[in-house]
């Protein structure tokens, strides 16, 4: 939309209004009676603005028509201003005045970065506008300044919104000029084309091939997809459809690339360079497709020889048995030499999947039987799958070199008897049998355990000097979820500052306020403290004692079920406290509760120092504070001088620190061992259902002894899980442990209904506590956290299993683990059909593999047995017995398990029998030492 400017070298002569706009009242025409004035930017910016505020884009655009360069210029700051008092009113923040002002905008920026900026702003992308209106006010620009409006809004945002590549296009035509390549664009045009073959509604899309064909864009951005690391694929698959049917992109640009729209050989070579240059297998998979989809000729393929070699030894696994497959077409159609093979070898035999070596060992085998020369080459190749971590691949190669070895020459030999030492110990007298002297003997060296080392608590850092460091960590505490020494270091530095200096710590906060405005909205803290933050308005002045004691008021219906509500009840009190004291005429000079160390631990000196410093301010000290400080408070191994000194001071305070610290340490809560049916979702159906193991905590009267207030008292109280999985997570995990350090076993108990949880929240929360828990105060044999260490090593997620495997470790090294005991709450939990054998088995070999066979094998010796007697047999066993193997062979036990020997007497190449047989001898080698204790 174009209109003739008006003209202004008649002076008094005002701007004509556009017949279509209604004259606004604001704006009378001049007479001859009336002085000529100067339009202020208020008065210019006025008719658009009412026009904005009514949601009339129509309006919008027809002032924006009738307005010159500079008048525009002069409503910019005011429609900044407008969208400023939006944002601050959600009833009017996504509706017709949004777009209004979206477009306003639009038309009255001049420069081509400001207009970008505001079309990109987060507070504007969302405007209901349409593209063809923007594309209209900008219409009469230069198409230079359109070319640079193009580049800068492609090049803002590399997720682009449909609306936003739509109004791209239209600039595109405006200026005639190419479309911008880069990531952004080719991502938004891919979905641009997948939204468009449903636009019809019909249940059957329109033609992927028929929509590419026709698009001009497509030679230009198909070979972006794979040029362009971050391009999103496009989706592989349409239901009903094969993999190479006209409605998938690697069919559908296969058939193009068939018909000469694509170079063929353009989008092979690109294929390979996408998977040469890396990435996750995810990312992958579109190249790997589309290069299966092109099918590359025997000629293509041997072309590329090199690139197949490079993606079987170092692309992920998918890829690399690509590669594979094409170095072995090559191979039957001899045109891959056995030089090459042997380098192609070397890389795949290197690799861990045992599908790959596999297929690669029986490669090698055909070809040394189709060409006997070639033997020296590929069976030094062969070596390298001596190191692989599983004992079957390492046998097999050792029968492929036994198969050719006559071939061999001396060279090849000594390289083979050099890569022996990877073998498994009980494949060295046969490889000693083959290679003869070839072979070194191995080192005969006492076994030594592989443990982390015992940990050591370290101190939490003194609060910060200074107002701006304080806002600094204050700053980096609220941008994300802390744990709980963080936590907890800044609520302790915002009170100090707050008593020390507040208008310095206000002023130092300013920039924290201003990023995040809804500090000042009381209604943020009306259902959750927010923890931190609700401390923050306080100080900032945006809360009063009453809303503050109004925030945060969780329901407590299932107090008595979920461990979690005990704590975060606690927590929230902990703040609405420390929160109305900062808005109080007596605010808090520190918190007393603040932990020594990164455990949640409080030395008793320490408290009676900052008793002390209470004393000489004459500041009470806060109820909640003092008794979180005394649940943390960690007793010493000669209490008497402590309690001689608290009894001295002659405060109530001190006075009931020194009779919790002359009572000793609390007793644990009593637990009783209980079963539960599980209540599950439905979309995790394919889960093992069953029943799951839980303890409930019995009443702690002596914690009555101490604590005064409900939110601690509760504490004491027992706590009984329901049927119902626990689901329901508020604080980290670190923070339970902080607020009652001293209590490991009962804080795992409370997590059990959470590690029941194979949703994965549930279970990683508790995962993640378990090194903390290994680590935390405590002594050995303590079930609760033995049968969480059980769930834990049964997670889903390889990650929680690596949590688990880390405490067992930790427990392990501080003498704390019972194996026994473990390894019956693991035979329960799969007995029960909660706990897969599989996931069970690759934690424990993940712990072997760190260096504690030992430790490892005192769990299996005490699973295997019933294992071997389960009918049917489990699925995993072959992978129990190949981790057991291994530990005796490395640690040198010996021993028997009852059931092993009936086992091992079975005919079969199974392997399970297999391994069976490899246990028993290792156990039966009279040459092993006998074990040591765990």
């Amino acid at each position: 939309m174009t209109t003739t400017a008006p003209d202004r070298s008649a002076a008094p002569t005002a701007a004509p209004t556009p017949a279509s706009a209604p004259t606004p009242a604001s704006a009378p025409t001049p007479t001859a009676s009336t002085p000529e004035r100067t339009p202020t930017p208020e008065r210019t910016a006025a008719p658009l603005l009412d026009a904005v505020r009514r949601g009339d884009s129509g309006a919008v655009a027809v002032l924006l028509a009738g307005m010159s360069e500079q008048e525009r210029r002069a409503c910019v700051d005011a429609l900044t201003a407008e969208r400023r008092r939006l944002r601050s009113d959600w009833s009017r923040w996504d509706g017709p005045n949004l777009a209004a002002l979206k477009l306003a905008g639009t038309g009255c920026h001049t420069g081509a970065a400001a207009c970008a900026r505001w079309l990109m702003h987060s507070d504007l992308r969302w405007a209901d506008t349409e593209p063809e209106a923007l594309a209209d006010v900008l219409a009469d620009r230069d198409p230079a300044w359109l070319a640079d409006l193009l580049r800068r809004l492609s090049e803002a945002r590399t997720d682009l919104m449909p609306d936003e590549f739509t109004l791209l296009l239209r600039l595109r035509d405006l200026a005639d000029v190419p479309m911008p390549a880069n990531e952004a664009c080719v991502n938004a045009w891919i979905n641009q084309l997948q939204s468009q073959r449903y636009a019809s509604g019909n249940s059957t899309p329109v033609s992927l091939v028929r929509t590419l064909r026709e698009d001009p864009l497509t030679p230009v951005f198909v070979p972006l997809i794979l040029d362009l690391a971050g391009v999103n694929s496009p989706d592989l698959w349409t239901p009903e459809e094969s993999s190479a049917s006209d409605q998938t992109w690697p069919g559908a640009l296969s058939r193009l690339s068939d018909e000469g729209l694509l170079p063929r050989r353009g989008l092979i070579d690109r294929c390979l360079a996408a998977l040469l240059r890396g990435g996750r297998p995810a990312e992958l998979r579109f190249a790997t497709a589309l290069l299966t989809a092109l099918s590359p000729t025997p000629q293509e393929r041997a072309e590329r020889t090199g690139d197949w070699v490079r993606l079987a030894a170092d692309a992920p696994s998918a890829v690399a048995a690509h590669a594979q497959t094409a170095l072995r077409d090559l191979w039957e159609q001899e045109q891959l030499p056995s030089a090459v093979l042997a380098e192609a070898s070397t890389g795949v035999l290197f690799r861990t999947e045992k599908k790959l070596v596999n297929a690669q060992l029986s490669l090698v085998d055909k070809a040394v039987r189709r060409e006997p020369d070639s033997a020296p080459l590929l069976l030094a190749a062969v070596g390298q799958a001596f190191g692989h971590p599983d004992h079957a691949v390492q046998t097999r190669a050792l029968r492929v070199v036994r198969r050719h070895l006559a071939h061999a020459d001396d060279a090849t030999r000594a390289e083979l008897g050099a890569a022996a030492d990877l073998l498994a110990p009980s494949l060295l007298t046969e490889a000693a049998q083959l290679l003869g002297s070839h072979i070194t003997p191995p080192a005969t060296e006492p076994y030594t355990e592989s443990l982390p080392p015992v940990p050591v608590p370290h101190a939490l850092p003194p609060a910060p000097d200074t107002a701006t460091e304080a806002a600094a960590e204050i700053t980096a505490a609220l941008a994300h979820e802390p744990e709980a020494a963080e936590f907890e270091r800044a609520l302790d530095t915002l009170v100090r500052h707050a008593h020390r200096d507040r208008p310095a710590l206000v002023a130092a906060l300013q920039p924290l306020a201003q990023h995040h405005t809804w500090l000042a909205d009381p209604q943020q803290f009306h259902d959750s403290t927010d923890g931190l933050a609700l401390a923050v308005s306080a100080v900032l002045g945006h809360l009063d004692p009453q809303q503050i004691r109004g925030s945060g008021k969780r329901p407590a219906r299932h107090g008595r079920t979920c461990q979690h509500q005990r704590f975060t009840a606690l927590l929230d009190a902990r703040v609405r406290e420390a929160a109305e004291r900062l808005t109080g005429d007596q605010p808090l000079p520190l918190l007393l509760a603040t932990p020594s160390d990164h455990l949640g631990r409080l030395g008793a000196a320490e408290l009676l120092d900052r008793l002390a410093a209470y004393d000489r301010l004459g500041v009470t000290p806060a109820p909640l504070d003092f008794e979180q400080a005394l649940l943390r408070v960690q007793h010493p191994d000669d209490p008497a001088e402590l309690t001689e000194r608290a009894m001295r001071s002659g405060t109530e305070h001190s006075d009931r620190l020194a009779a919790l610290l002359s009572s000793g340490p609390l007793a644990p809560a009593p637990l009783e061992r209980r079963v539960a049916k599980v209540k599950r979702r439905w979309y995790r159906s394919e889960e093992p259902a069953g029943s799951y193991v839980r303890y409930d905590i019995q009443a702690l009267p002596a914690l009555l002894d101490i604590c005064r207030e409900p939110e601690t008292r509760r504490l004491a109280d027992p706590l009984t899980p329901g049927n119902e999985i626990c689901y329901w997570h508020h604080m980290p995990p670190s923070r339970q442990l902080a607020a009652c350090p001293g209590h490991r076993e009962t804080l795992a108990a409370g997590l059990i209904p959470a590690a029941a949880d194979l949703d994965g929240w549930g279970m990683s929360d508790a995962c993640q506590m378990l090194p903390l828990l290994a680590e935390a105060p405590g002594g050995a044999g303590s079930p609760g956290l033995h049968l969480l260490l059980a769930y834990g090593l049964s997670a889903r997620d390889r990650e929680d299993r690596t949590h688990a495997v880390d405490a067992l470790l930790l427990l392990a090294a501080r003498h704390h683990l019972d194996p026994v005991l473990l390894a019956s709450d693991m035979v329960e939990l799969i007995d029960r059909g909660f706990a897969l054998p599989n996931r069970v088995c690759d934690a424990l070999a993940t712990a072997a593999d760190t260096g504690a066979h030992r430790t490892v094998w005192s769990v299996l010796a005490a699973l295997l047995p019933a294992l071997l007697t389960r009918t049917p047999a489990s699925r995993a066993l072959g992978a129990f017995l190949a981790t057991a193997s291994d530990c005796a062979e490395r640690t040198g036990i010996r021993g028997d398990i009852p059931g092993l020997a009936d086992l091992a007497a079975r005919r079969g190449t199974t392997r399970v029998l297999s391994q069976a047989r490899r246990l028993a001898a290792a156990l039966a080698d009279p040459s092993a030492e006998a074990a040591a204790p765990v």
